[in-house]
């Protein structure tokens, strides 16, 4: 796996070494000259950099989405009339329309969301909160 990711990392920085590159290899037509050894320590700190980057930014580019429908996938919340299949539930402060996917959810029960589809929930019953003790 963290060959992958390093391999990922390098294919992502490569326009940035492949400018590199050509700028060391026009340096030389500009009378500048560029000893091999200064050459390969550049190139190499510009892909530990390029690494060292891309392991910092991967897990705020992966994150799942904390607004919009996709955050709603996994939350609960309560029926606040008879799901059968359609009624009204309560999740976090907000009422939406539901549908039950697995029979009919009584009024007070908890339900989990599984699905959005437009402004309509998609919910089955949900597992009752855990109270926190052990």
């Amino acid at each position: 796996m963290k060959t992958k990711t390093l391999a990922v990392a390098l294919l992502a920085s490569l326009d940035e070494v492949v400018a590199v590159v050509i700028i060391l290899l026009w340096l030389p037509h500009l009378g500048i000259k560029v000893p091999p050894s200064y050459t390969i320590t550049i190139l190499a700190g510009l892909a530990f950099l390029s690494y060292l980057l891309y392991r910092i930014i991967k897990p705020v580019v992966v994150k799942p989405p904390i607004i919009g429908v996709e955050a709603m996938i996994g939350l609960t919340g309560q029926a606040l009339t008879t799901l059968n299949p359609r009624g009204l539930v309560a999740v976090g402060s907000e009422k939406w329309k539901a549908v039950a996917l697995e029979g009919p959810i009584r009024e007070g029960e908890k339900v989990l969301v599984v699905a959005v589809e437009g402004l309509t929930l998609k919910v089955k019953k949900g597992q009752p909160a855990s109270s926190g003790i052990l």
